[in-house]
């Protein structure tokens, strides 16, 4: 993977971080407030671990089709584990509005996956 490719990834990651935060903050201040949502922390664990996962992925799909194969699996696997656990711990602590935090994660979850995978298939296509 060329440097520029993936610093190119990584503000186009930020700029839609950047955007969804704006969307997210909006709505759980104006249209449906609710106080306790960790919008920073959801944000920036789910740049962090996609930046990282697509790195790994992309490191991989250089070697052969096997390496990428494992490595998506790794990667999709050890990113439910996590995500799954930074759920359950903070569901635990905050009850009172376990649903939307759920429901907000779950869709950020499907906003980023879609990215990373449109990104990683434009990489191959391109190779």
């Amino acid at each position: 993977m060329k440097q520029g490719s993936f610093v190119a990834f990584l503000l186009q990651l930020f700029g839609l971080t950047a955007i969804l935060y704006g969307v997210l903050y909006m709505f759980f201040t104006k249209v449906m407030p609710v106080t306790g949502i960790p919008l920073e922390v959801m944000l920036g664990m789910l740049f962090a671990v996609t930046a990282l996962s697509h790195f790994i992925i992309i490191q991989s799909g250089k070697k052969n089709p096997r390496a990428f194969t494992y490595a998506f699996m790794f990667t999709s696997l050890t990113r439910l584990v996590v995500y799954g656990v930074f759920i359950v711990l903070y569901g635990r602590q905050h009850s009172d509005i376990v649903k939307p935090f759920v429901l907000s994660f779950f869709v950020l979850y499907i906003i980023y996956t879609v990215f990373e995978i449109r990104s990683v298939l434009g990489y191959l296509k391109g190779k």
